[in-house]
């Protein structure tokens, strides 16, 4: 297996994707975006073995202080971890990560914070040095009716829901071409706000 580094501008990037399963956490144009609210270097890393694309991974390059050239890498926002070829097994996700890493390794980042996305990489574990787990990610499934939902929470947030409704809590659905959007835009001011304040 072998790795390479490419930029968002690099054609190879784009067609890599269809080898792997991915959603737009993996496109270009999502790491670019990013890239402007943490300043870093959009870039991917790209495994392949006897042509065959074996892993996607795309970077934030961000230069740490120092006179010797050295930078971390960063996950996207969002989910942008590894894509991989939906028949590759756990032994070869690991090994193209392995191969992914080395890469990093060569080209001067001495750190990898990688985010896996909570529905393509769900019951795998990097197997890498280092690697610590941080929690996972709660998806809900937004299609459900409300006793499905219901059943398929824990008691205990039953039992929040429970005492919300009792409380008086209500979510209202904001947006739309038939809908007053002023809470939306209020709710959009004070998040702003929030995100500045707390830089």
């Amino acid at each position: 297996m072998r790795a390479r580094l490419v930029g968002p501008d690099d054609p190879a990037w784009t067609a890599a994707l269809p080898a792997c399963v991915h959603d737009v956490h993996h496109r270009p144009g999502w790491a670019v975006a990013s890239a402007v609210i943490d300043d870093g270097a959009p870039r991917a890393v790209l495994v392949e073995d006897a042509g065959r694309v074996r892993c996607v991974v795309p970077v934030l390059a961000r230069d740490l202080d120092g006179p010797d050239g050295r930078w971390d890498a960063v996950s996207p926002y969002g989910y942008a971890g590894p894509a991989f070829p939906a028949d590759l097994d756990d032994a070869g996700r690991r090994a193209a990560l392995d191969v992914a890493a080395g890469a990093l390794a060569a080209d001067g980042c001495v750190a990898w914070f990688l985010r896996l996305h909570p529905l393509l990489d769900d019951g795998w574990s990097t197997g890498a040095e280092g690697a610590r787990d941080h929690g996972r990610t709660v998806s809900i499934d937004l299609t459900a009716d409300d006793a499905a939902f219901r059943a398929g929470l824990r008691a205990g947030h039953r039992g929040d829901v429970d005492r919300a409704v009792r409380d008086g809590v209500r979510v209202d659905v904001v947006g739309g071409p038939d809908v007053d959007d002023s809470a939306l835009v209020a709710f959009r001011d004070l998040y702003a706000a929030t995100m500045h304040r707390v830089g």
